[in-house]
């Protein structure tokens, strides 16, 4: 339900600006994909090939592990059961899972930072790239399509210190 309380106070807010706005000239609204912004830039594109190597040396490891356990399990099946030799592959068969499982998930959290780094990179320049449009072009505010946050509004709809005000002037009552 949380999800949705944001954009649907954004709308009220926005539609409520709209009203107030129209004696003014109007209100220039637009929206962006976030995700599409970073998937196709080229810091993006570049960041994607990054995050698509460091996933393939996470598997290659995984992968080597797996064909350990595979050759284990193989050596296994030559021996005695319920041999010392036997016991021995066992316990060290199941460290082994262990360690790849340990493995596995330690290399899903690393690919998860490594993927989360790489768009932190990129949004200090497409929130500039964002803020830039948004200002030449003569907009009062760009939404996020995915969102529903508003990723750029205009000085004039800056209303923080206007509330100050009025919260002040109340407190004082």
């Amino acid at each position: 339900m949380s999800k949705f309380v944001l954009p649907v106070i954004t709308l009220l807010l926005l539609a409520s600006y709209i009203a107030w706005d129209q004696s003014s000239g109007g209100v220039k609204i637009g929206v962006i994909d976030s995700q599409k912004l970073v998937a196709e830039s080229d810091a993006g594109k570049s960041s994607a090939a990054e995050l698509k190597e460091f996933v393939q040396q996470r598997n290659d490891a995984v992968e080597a592990g797996r064909k350990e356990l595979i050759a284990l399990t193989g050596e296994m099946e030559r021996l005695k059961k319920d041999t010392p030799e036997w016991s021995q592959k066992e316990a060290g068969l199941e460290r082994k899972k262990n360690e790849l499982a340990q493995a596995i998930q330690i290399s899903r959290t690393e690919v998860q930072e490594k993927d989360r780094e790489l768009t932190l990179q990129i949004l200090p320049d497409a929130r500039e790239a964002v803020r830039e449009i948004g200002t030449s072009q003569g907009y009062t505010l760009i939404l996020d399509a995915n969102t529903g946050k508003v990723v750029y509004a205009s000085d004039n709809v800056e209303l923080t210190s206007k509330a100050i005000a009025e919260l002040n002037k109340r407190s004082t009552k």
